[in-house]
């Protein structure tokens, strides 16, 4: 009602100093524009610098936002696949200027046979969608796309042209990272990146049913307002465009909306689309406890426990606040309240990149 004064979320965290201006612009999202829940980290030198979070996670079930709760990051998952596959190459398994069918032979059928792992990196093969009529359970095995993306011919003359390949992206390394090492993307980015990062229970692509508890739920985005707004995302967007078949495909079966908070796309393995990722400042602290549902809602950690991480020597970095009592790194409590918006009720409920 006009004068009432909206409901205030509380921002949980730390910061270190001179990076205040962070927070203030987290919690203005709330406050402004409607923010349901989310977090963010930055990460400075290897060490966490910005560590924050609030709201909720779930708002059907009122859970708040917790310090190591999950969030799909659909897009920027491409982002860590080129690093995994960098890191193959690092160590030989792989060569970035090799064609693909060195490794995957089918893949060379219909004048694929020149295609580059670096055209796949760079959205230069000429397969952003796949031909063809699937099931979203196929889509989501991803076996069946891949052998219609070895059959079928590229759209452009690979490598002359760029179109972005939204999830041919993952489902063409996917398959060339198994091919070379004989074991699923989401088990090689665990062993690669994650387990050395000391994030074996902050990133996931293909989420093990155990960890849905804490995964933040998506809400769909809000219909624009504006016809003009409308308007321009039919024509680069719309069903008959390429860019919309890309989003949408393959067979028109994916929309951003409630789908993807299914058992089903949180257990795919898609390495364009669907990693769970948490709060990398928590790799240090314990493995995350699911709350009992005979007891109170647990409070977030406490971020002072386990603010950032111990540099491999095993001393203390500077950022961490509770490992050098005597004098340790100014920095900011940031349990600050910020106005929640009442026009504005539909926004994600994570902090992830949009697709």
């Amino acid at each position: 009602m006009p004068g009432a004064r909206a409901p205030e979320v509380q921002i949980e965290g730390r910061v270190a100093a001179g990076f205040e201006p962070v927070r203030e612009a987290f919690a203005r999202n709330f406050a402004v524009h409607g923010e349901v829940g989310a977090a963010v980290c930055l990460v400075r030198d290897g060490e966490p610098v910005v560590d924050l979070w609030g709201g909720l996670a779930d708002p059907a079930t009122g859970r708040a936002w917790r310090r190591d709760d999950l969030a799909l990051v659909f897009s920027t998952t491409k982002g860590v696949t080129a690093a995994c596959i960098a890191r193959l190459c690092e160590r030989g398994v792989l060569d970035v200027e090799a064609p693909v069918a060195r490794y995957w032979p089918e893949f060379a059928a219909n004048g694929k046979a020149g295609i580059r792992i670096s055209d796949v990196l760079s959205h230069r093969a000429g397969l952003p969608e796949v031909e063809g009529r699937f099931t979203l359970e196929q889509a989501c095995a991803g076996d069946p796309l891949c052998e219609a993306l070895a059959k079928q011919a590229p759209q452009w003359p690979p490598g002359t042209a760029h179109g972005y390949h939204a999830r041919t992206y993952g489902w063409i390394l996917g398959e060339l990272v198994r091919r070379a090492t004989g074991a699923r993307f989401g088990r090689v980015l665990a062993r690669e990146l994650a387990a050395p990062l000391g994030l074996e229970r902050d990133l996931f692509v293909g989420l093990p049913p155990e960890h849905d508890w804490r995964v933040a739920r998506i809400l769909p985005a809000p219909e624009p307002s504006d016809p003009r707004e409308r308007e321009l995302r039919a024509r680069f967007m719309g069903p008959e465009s390429t860019l919309g078949r890309v989003l949408s495909g393959p067979s028109n079966l994916f929309e951003y909306g409630e789908m993807w908070n299914t058992r089903l796309l949180r257990g795919a393995e898609m390495p364009s689309s669907t990693p769970r990722w948490s709060d990398p400042s928590t790799a240090c602290g314990s493995s995350p406890q699911k709350p009992s549902r005979a007891s109170a809602p647990s409070r977030p950690s406490d971020p002072t426990a386990c603010f950032s991480r111990r540099r491999a020597s095993g001393s203390a970095s500077p950022c961490h606040p509770c490992s050098r009592p005597s004098a340790p790194t100014p920095a900011s409590d940031t349990r600050v309240p910020a106005a929640r918006s009442p026009s504005r009720t539909r926004r994600r409920a994570s902090a992830s990149a949009t697709p």
